[in-house]
């Protein structure tokens, strides 16, 4: 097709026309549905691949102030957990009343501040600290092993020993015990 020949045809306008009868016969051709089903395709990977990404960021972001929060949390100040091997052994949590409302005569005997000084005066170690919403007072408490030691021994409580660790010092006990009978028995030259 020569040049002269398309401008006499019509030109662009008329092959435009032509292709949007084309278009419009009501069928879509093969093409314009694979390409169709390609674009759908191509959206959903994409949307797939974005919501990894993000989804993946986000996970990082919560592990990340997850393990801030776990660093915050630690007191690695706190001497008496090298020293005893733990931390805290109990918490009890305490309401705070609004001014308004009505406490029994228990309420008012057995408060706060009566129940600290009998856990002190117990040799209890304890930390106070409010709740998020600031309406109960948490109170940590633990003893230290010697305390603990101390109140076994008052209460003579009885302990379930290791049996290998029990084997081995009655045997470096009989051991020694034999060694001191036989200096005993058989002094040496020096000890005259």
């Amino acid at each position: 097709m020569n040049l002269l020949h398309f401008f006499q045809e019509g030109g662009i306008a008329a092959e435009a026309h032509r292709w949007r009868r084309l278009q419009s016969s009501g069928v879509p051709s093969y093409a314009s549905i694979v390409a169709a089903v390609g674009m759908v395709v191509m959206l959903t990977f994409t949307m797939w691949c974005l919501i990894k990404c993000v989804s993946a960021r986000w996970a990082h972001l919560m592990d990340v102030r997850v393990r801030q929060a776990l660093l915050k949390r630690r007191n690695t100040t706190d001497k008496f957990r090298y020293k005893n091997g733990y931390s805290w052994d109990y918490v009890l949590a305490f309401r705070i009343y609004a001014d308004d409302e009505e406490i029994t005569m228990e309420q008012r005997t057995w408060n706060l501040k009566r129940i600290l000084a009998q856990l002190a005066s117990g040799g209890l170690e304890m930390r106070l600290f409010y709740n998020t919403m600031h309406n109960t007072v948490y109170c940590k408490i633990r003893a230290s092993q010697m305390r603990l030691m101390k109140e076994a021994s008052r209460i003579d409580l009885r302990l379930e020993l290791d049996e290998d660790r029990l084997r081995e010092y009655v045997t470096l006990d009989f051991l020694f015990s034999a060694l001191h009978n036989f200096r005993y028995l058989h002094p040496t030259p020096e000890s005259n």
